[in-house]
């Protein structure tokens, strides 16, 4: 078990960074921080010790819920400002006919399909 709460804890970490980038790796990541963490405190009640993979699996575990929490709100803020920057550039728009505005427009659009 201590193997397996080091390995998920790896693999949670991994996912945390990189989940400000694509959202659903907060939920998976969060999901095996969690995991390793139970892996972990169950090795410790059937060993009565702590082995250095399995102290390893913990702070991994910890470490991967806490960037996982961080990515997620980081992920929130980010689409908070896109969603922002489009209805400011639709509403401020509504009467005028410039081209450059129109280009800008699209800008944010194509900046929003990339984070959606």
């Amino acid at each position: 078990m201590a193997k397996t709460s080091l390995i998920l804890g790896i693999i949670g970490v991994v996912l945390s960074l990189l989940s400000p980038f694509i959202p659903y790796f907060c939920f998976v990541s969060l999901t095996l921080g969690v995991l390793a963490l139970v892996f972990s405190v169950v090795y410790k009640t059937n060993e009565k010790q702590w082995c250095k993979q399995n102290i390893a699996g913990l702070v991994l575990g910890i470490i991967s819920i806490v960037f996982s929490v961080v990515g997620f709100i980081l992920y929130v803020f980010i689409i908070a400002k896109i969603l922002e920057a489009i209805f400011s550039a639709i509403f401020s728009n509504i009467g005028s006919n410039s081209s450059s505005d129109a280009s800008s427009l699209s800008s944010i659009i194509y900046l929003s399909s990339i984070y959606f």
